[in-house]
């Protein structure tokens, strides 16, 4: 994982848990040493979860595994393309003159700063993840109580931060066991620039199961963004046991975490080529009509991307995150137009003939957008403009 740089001076904090009538809860104390303040948590000797994990998960298509322990994913290994992040400055003037490493370095200097909080004022987002018994948690055993401390102290500072791809973390004061993770869509992919919203349970078994993922993006309902990422929420990965993993890709107890799902998602669904995350679709990557497929597939999504990744959150960002999609948004601006203009330049010359628009179909995605990109342009541009 990339080494972050964007921690500055911002408090961190020293974590004890207890347990509420609502569910577990992290109480903050800070402490200062000299005229530093850092972080110190109840597990700050221990190793942290994710860097000891040595799990892999693959996603549907079974021929992708993500290694827990390695330090490369999509984001940190694309942190080379950073020459095209816009140079806006932090308060929205005018375009200063930056090299690529001031660029990265302000990008994560402005976000890095905002990729993990608590927040009362989080809404109960886990409904249809928890269950009954769930619902009222009383905290669950003290192994999970000791775990949700370990992993919420591991997640405040190693959340991967690049202007490629990052992630943010939002969790309820009074609900440990629930969070919401915004990624953004790695460059080199249909989701580049776009912002992805998954809301996350720990169960009251954990860590002896995984936890309860669900996409949040799907534009109500209507778009299934990847063949692991369903219309209903649905985030297919064998770490999570919604998928048929292989010896050593499923949910380990005592290695596996929520940062390795975290992780697994960006770098394993949000690929270049989507379309072959489909379970048989590999055995056509090197065909010309799996090349028509997956690159009439992913002109739906760069739409799909542009519709409800883009503009959606910045006319209406989710509830915690408001200033993550405001900051994204600024700091990215210029590099997003002329990725989007040149998705809509593409789109002119793109074949979509029949035997296409029916693999793209037939991989749930309910429509072909009409007009794509180019239809959707001078709405991206109104928004962004007004940053």
């Amino acid at each position: 994982m990339a080494t972050q740089q964007h921690r500055g001076n911002s408090l961190q904090r020293k974590s004890d848990f207890v347990e509420t009538e609502t569910g577990p809860r992290i109480d903050p104390v800070f402490v200062e040493s000299g005229n530093d303040r850092r972080s110190t948590t109840l597990n700050s000797q221990s190793q942290s979860s994710s860097s000891s994990a040595s799990g892999s998960s693959s996603s549907c298509s079974g021929s992708t595994s993500f290694w827990a322990g390695s330090t490369t994913s999509s984001s940190s290994s694309s942190s080379s393309s950073t020459s095209s992040l816009s140079s806006a400055s932090a308060s929205g003037g005018s375009a200063v003159s930056l090299s690529a490493a001031d660029q990265e370095s302000q990008y994560c200097r402005q976000l890095g700063a905002l990729q993990y909080e608590e927040r009362p004022d989080l809404p109960t987002f886990c409904r249809g993840l928890l269950g009954s018994s769930e619902s009222n948690s009383a905290g669950g055993t003290r192994q999970r109580l000791r775990r949700l401390v370990q992993e919420h102290a591991d997640l405040s500072q190693s959340l991967p931060c690049t202007a490629s791809s990052s992630v943010w973390l939002r969790a309820r004061e009074d609900r440990m066991d629930q969070v919401q993770f915004l990624i953004s869509g790695p460059e080199g992919t249909p989701y580049s620039g776009g912002l992805f919203l998954f809301s996350a349970f720990i169960p009251i078994d954990y860590p002896n199961v995984s936890p309860k993922v669900k996409f949040q993006t799907t534009g109500g309902g209507q778009v299934r963004f990847n063949p692991n990422l369903y219309c209903d929420g649905k985030v297919c990965l064998s770490l999570l046991g919604t998928w048929r993993g292989k010896a050593g890709e499923n949910w380990n107890p005592l290695t596996s975490s929520l940062l390795q799902v975290i992780i697994s998602i960006q770098s394993l669904i949000l690929v270049p080529d989507p379309y072959f995350n489909e379970p048989g679709f590999e055995a056509k990557m090197m065909t010309d009509e799996g090349r028509l497929c997956s690159s009439t597939y992913n002109a739906a999504i760069r739409a799909e991307n542009v519709h409800f990744g883009m503009i959606s959150h910045l006319l209406e960002p989710p509830i915690g995150f408001e200033e993550v999609v405001q900051r994204h948004f600024r700091y990215r601006k210029d590099f997003i137009l002329r990725q989007c203009r040149a998705w809509a330049s593409e789109e002119s010359v793109a074949g979509r003939d029949a035997a296409a628009q029916h693999s793209a179909g037939s991989m749930g995605l309910s429509r072909l957008p009409t007009g794509g990109v180019t239809a959707l342009l001078p709405q991206l541009e109104e928004a962004l403009g007004k940053l």
